[in-house]
């Protein structure tokens, strides 16, 4: 938590269904695995991916009702004062995404100076602000619950092929140009964009249980280390070879033991 003003909490939520009213403007930003999440915001219900980066914008007093079946790690940033913004559900902003990592950052230090929560503030905001003015004046709706389930599934086990997004349509029963516009307003991005962030979540689930870079690169349908890191280091900021160092650093690390009293 930030002393005054802005205000930062680092949380995990277990699978289930939670519902959050807020006090003030309040943003996640999702800083874990990618997960399957259902929004119900103003009646509406979206059901998509929700990756790392992920934003959802809360004005306050705008319930929210989040479901997930797995857990969730977050950050929720509280901005105070009469700030009338647009609700946001899963977006993908990179701006705002780097103003609020700048700010996490700075929170998890204990170093962040009234000065620096000041700017960050004015940031957020106009960001924000510029954010809605370029907004349509209502959501446009993306792929049905049960079409979007379809599509994930067969995603995922196809992380290594050469998906076509007429294969895609064939399995929502759309055109694909129809299909393209409805994932889009369901992910944020196109197909061929979300199936490459799938690829690099994957990758990166591999990488930390010891995978060796290239084998995870070809496990999930890169062409080679280098492909996956040109794509990882744009997505996440790091590279499977610094994933692997620091897997390998942790391991060699000798175990700290306090003089802790045995209970018995």
């Amino acid at each position: 938590m930030l002393d005054g003003g802005l205000r930062v909490d680092n949380d995990h939520h277990l699978g289930g269904e939670y519902i959050f009213t807020p006090n003030e403007l309040t943003l996640s930003l999702v800083r874990g695995p990618a997960l399957t999440l259902e929004q119900i915001v103003d009646g509406r219900r979206w059901l998509g991916r929700s990756t790392r980066g992920t934003i959802n914008v809360m004005p306050r007093g705008a319930t929210r009702v989040f479901r997930h079946h797995d857990g969730c790690e977050f950050a929720c940033v509280t901005v105070p004062g009469e700030l009338d913004v647009r609700p946001q559900v899963a977006l993908r902003d990179d701006p705002l995404r780097l103003v609020l990592e700048a700010l996490v950052a700075e929170a998890d230090t204990g170093e962040a100076t009234r000065l620096f929560r000041d700017g960050i503030a004015l940031a957020i905001v106009a960001r924000l602000q510029a954010l809605d003015r370029r907004a349509p004046d209502a959501p446009s709706h993306g792929l049905a619950p049960a079409c979007l389930a379809r599509v994930l599934e067969y995603l995922d086990a196809h992380l290594r092929d050469d998906v076509s997004v007429d294969t895609l349509a064939r399995l929502a029963n759309l055109s694909p140009a129809h299909f393209s516009t409805l994932f889009r307003n369901s992910f944020g991005e196109p197909p061929h964009q979300h199936m490459l962030r799938l690829r690099v979540e994957r990758a990166r689930v591999l990488l930390e249980g010891g995978t060796d870079p290239s084998a995870a690169a070809f496990a999930v349908g890169f062409y080679d280390q280098s492909h996956l890191s040109r794509h990882m280091r744009r997505m996440l900021g790091v590279t499977p070879g610094m994933i692997a160092r620091a897997r390998h650093s942790s391991k060699e690390r000798p175990e700290r033991r306090g003089n802790v009293r045995d209970p018995r």
